[in-house]
């Protein structure tokens, strides 16, 4: 049975344990997590967009920050360490003066999609494991079973069962 605590569905046995928090000023049914999970980072939608759908038995570590203004699937057994990045979108405007104007309406707390932030849905599959400082950005599938080592930064989506290292992550060796 799932609760509704955060403006989120958690499912059973799952927590968000401080300083884990859910920013979601829109329906809960946008975000939802499995069973027997555990979330110690931050799970955040902007107002009117995004969708955060976490499978069952994954971690989220403290310090990671996940944002969302399309769609961020992440599967069953996934493990995401702590102090990462996955963002389905640029998170602001290229266009400096739209920066500004972006600036001075975010300090409300909420983040809106004011301008163009070419936004594309990420998918993560079960099994993957990604390492702490990992950067993933918009656009990207890791495969099943895959590993992204540390400080990685995830620019092309990686096939399954595959080992991704560095800047920008590339694939080093499979993992079958």
């Amino acid at each position: 049975m799932a609760t509704t605590e955060h403006n989120a569905l958690l499912g059973t046995d799952s927590r968000l344990i401080l300083p884990g928090k859910i920013i979601n000023p829109n329906e809960r049914e946008r975000v939802t997590i499995g069973q027997d999970c555990l979330i110690q980072g931050e799970l955040k939608l902007w107002d009117g967009d995004g969708l955060i759908e976490i499978g069952d038995c994954s971690f989220v570590g403290e310090g990671t920050r996940i944002w969302s203004a399309n769609s961020i699937k992440i599967g069953n057994h996934v493990q995401i360490a702590h102090n990462c990045n996955l963002f389905d979108n640029n998170v602001h405007s290229m266009n400096w003066e739209e920066r500004r104007v972006e600036f001075a309406h975010n300090v409300s707390g909420h983040i809106r999609k004011l301008h163009e932030v070419k936004a594309r849905p990420m998918r993560i599959e079960d099994d993957v494991w990604i390492c702490a400082g990992v950067h993933v950005v918009r656009g990207i599938t890791i495969g099943k079973g895959s590993v992204i080592g540390a400080g990685s930064v995830v620019m092309d989506s990686i096939p399954e069962f595959s080992l991704a290292v560095g800047n920008p992550a590339t694939v080093v060796r499979s993992l079958k």
